[in-house]
């Protein structure tokens, strides 16, 4: 690798970060800062290891950076939605992931993170249709299958949860989120007591999960949305992929 080329670095920040390698990570977008601090892409990588770290400060303050540099940087804006869902403010999160897909009217990630939103927040119909959007944009996604069916555990529909969260495992048969939540939804499914506990309790206020989720690459989600209260223990939620800028 070329020290002088500050995109090797970049390049390598994003592959260390997808492996759970965050020190290395940092490391490697650091060293492409000092050597090109005008580059939008740096910072917004930085601003999402920032996250990663849970240093939302310092997160929000380079993806703003991104986004002033370049106003178009969809990742920078979605990363400074994920920052303002952490911190509970869902109204600037939505702002943040619809202005990521005014940039971009396909980005899946935004998609999915504003999707999740919206499932916690209840909106249920507007969840599904922001994650049959990411489906649409990148159909071969097995987290968004993996969303959309708990979007789906959320309305009830128990028999099309399972059809998504056999597809996700289709497309990754190692995919341990979605095989927890499928083995959850058949059991909602063939149990009409735990399935009358969800219908009853839609939109009722529930405790949240606070912890970020993790996806196949370890990268931390937006926070899980919060389930109904059902019967039995809920599954892992919900999760969302964070593709590289």
């Amino acid at each position: 690798m070329n020290p002088r080329f500050p995109e090797a670095y970049f390049h390598r920040s994003q592959l260390r970060r997808a492996q759970d390698d965050l020190a290395g990570a940092r490391a490697d977008i650091d060293k492409a800062l000092g050597l090109d601090p005008s580059s939008s892409d740096n910072y917004a990588e930085s601003g999402f290891l920032y996250y990663r770290s849970n240093d939302l400060a310092a997160a929000k303050r380079h993806s703003s950076q991104a986004v002033a540099l370049n106003p178009k940087n969809g990742f920078a804006y979605c990363t400074l939605g994920m920052i303002a869902a952490k911190r509970n403010s869902e109204t600037e999160a939505e702002g943040y992931f619809t202005q990521a897909l005014a940039v971009d009217p396909n980005d899946s990630r935004a998609y999915q993170q504003r999707g999740l939103l919206r499932q916690r927040q209840g909106n249920n119909a507007a969840a599904l249709e922001d994650l049959d959007h990411a489906i649409f944009v990148h159909p071969e996604d097995a987290t968004a299958y993996n969303n959309r069916g708990w979007a789906r555990i959320g309305t009830g529909d128990f028999a099309n949860a399972v059809l998504d969260f056999e597809k996700a495992l289709a497309i990754a048969p190692d995919y341990d989120f979605a095989r927890k939540n499928l083995h959850y939804a058949q059991s909602l499914l063939n149990s009409p007591r735990d399935s009358e506990a969800v219908h009853m309790d839609l939109g009722q206020p529930v405790k949240t999960r606070t912890s970020s989720s993790k996806n196949a690459l370890g990268e931390d989600m937006l926070p899980p949305a919060p389930a109904p209260a059902f019967a039995k223990s809920p599954p892992p939620l919900g999760e969302t992929l964070t593709p590289t800028p």
